[in-house]
């Protein structure tokens, strides 16, 4: 294959908040293993039957007709295009990425955990083994059990063990999604675009009943030190997307404020690199956020030809957060969506971007946004919305 000027580099399948709820999922069964826990029991049963903290949005699990649904999706995707599909090390062609930031169950049980896997394992076959990078979300840390729940049944053990079992997961490990970033060289240049992760769940049953994040302060501090060490050596620019369960940048209504990531402006002012850390010019940490966690696509619709006209919240003019909404969600009726025009509610959904470089244009990327979407992921098949081009910048051109 010739190469083509732009030339594609990379396409990510971004797909989000499966909440897959295996048919041995209940939330009960813990409660009921002591009589000790008959005051959680109560307490649990009030906030289901009230739709307290959202109790429904987040519980009702997953379309069961939907995975094989988006696999087919998928299946005629790289069918129609081949040029996205090349192993590593190509340079005629670009690479996928499959793309997972999150709440891959909706109660975190092994279970639902497996299922949830497979249909991951599913996909990437379908892909041809393509790179892939998922993450877990505040549900998938619930020890079986909603957290409130668990700090009136007694048994921070859970959480606790929770953790571990989460960390003993291959992928699941946030080290490594800093150490280990996915890349891909960007032609025409000595850059590349690379994919960092950051662990934005709440371990605290106080924290996580609101659904709110939070970013650990020592994985932050290790991914500075690797962006300075990286800088230190050779003083190249490289395109830097961050994927995170909760959204850097969101348009929360005031009922929604609550499930935000925890200090967030003051994240965003490190993210902008205001401190300087990397130092002599290096401009902000990362140029592309990744999340899912609140149900919605953000920004919604046809967006601006460049990201410096897209203005979100604190960050940098030349950063842009991109929320992924659910990729198959069975949304609770009793649930009423606050919705502005900036944000798309519908229940399955996912994204893909994919990303050019022009041998005329340094220090930039053509980012193709194409959104995806489906009715309930069983009547309707998964089809593609009106993309979007939006050019981004890893330096100044």
């Amino acid at each position: 294959m010739s190469l083509e000027s732009p030339q594609p580099v990379l396409q990510i399948i971004h797909v989000t908040d499966l909440h897959v709820k295996h048919i041995t999922a209940n939330l009960a069964q813990k409660l009921y293993a002591k009589k000790r826990r008959i005051g959680a029991r109560i307490i649990q049963n009030l906030i289901e039957s009230h739709h307290l903290f959202g109790w429904q949005e987040g519980t009702q699990g997953h379309y069961p007709r939907a995975p094989e649904a988006f696999r087919l999706f998928l299946k005629d995707l790289k069918n129609n295009d081949q040029r996205w599909f090349s192993e590593p090390g190509d340079k005629d062609s670009a690479q996928t990425w499959l793309l997972d930031t999150g709440d891959l169950t909706a109660f975190g049980d092994e279970d639902s955990i497996e299922k949830g896997k497979a249909y991951l394992e599913t996909w990437l076959k379908e892909l041809g083994g393509v790179r892939y990078r998922a993450l877990f979300g505040n549900h998938d840390a619930w020890p079986e059990a909603h957290p409130m729940a668990a700090i009136l049944g007694g048994f921070q053990k859970d959480v606790e063990s929770q953790r571990s079992k989460i960390y003993d997961k291959p992928e699941w490990q946030p080290l490594s999604w800093l150490k280990e970033p996915l890349s891909v060289a960007i032609p025409y240049t000595d850059s590349r675009i690379e994919l960092y992760g950051l662990d934005t769940v709440a371990w605290s049953p106080y924290v996580n009943t609101i659904a709110a994040g939070k970013f650990p302060d020592d994985r932050f501090t290790d991914f500075r030190k690797i962006l300075r060490e990286q800088w230190s050596k050779d003083k190249n620019r490289h395109f830097r997307i961050l994927a995170i369960h909760h959204p850097m940048c969101f348009p929360y209504q005031l009922i929604e404020k609550p499930i935000r990531l925890l200090k967030a402006d003051k994240w965003a002012q490190e993210m902008r690199n205001d401190k300087n850390d990397p130092p002599e010019g290096f401009g902000p940490l990362v140029h592309l956020f990744l999340s899912g966690h609140t149900h919605a696509a953000y920004p919604a619709g046809k967006l601006p030809n460049s990201v410096t006209s897209i203005h979100q919240g604190l960050l940098h003019d030349y950063q842009l957060q991109l929320v992924g909404g659910p990729l198959m969600l069975n949304k609770s009726e009793k649930t009423k969506p606050v919705t502005t025009s900036s944000v798309d509610r519908s229940n399955c959904q996912a994204q893909i971007l994919r990303f050019y470089s022009d041998k005329n244009q340094r220090g930039q990327l053509k980012m193709t946004r194409i959104p995806i979407w489906s009715q309930d992921g069983s009547k309707y098949l998964y089809v593609e919305d009106t993309e979007t081009d939006v050019w981004m910048y890893y330096d100044t051109p």
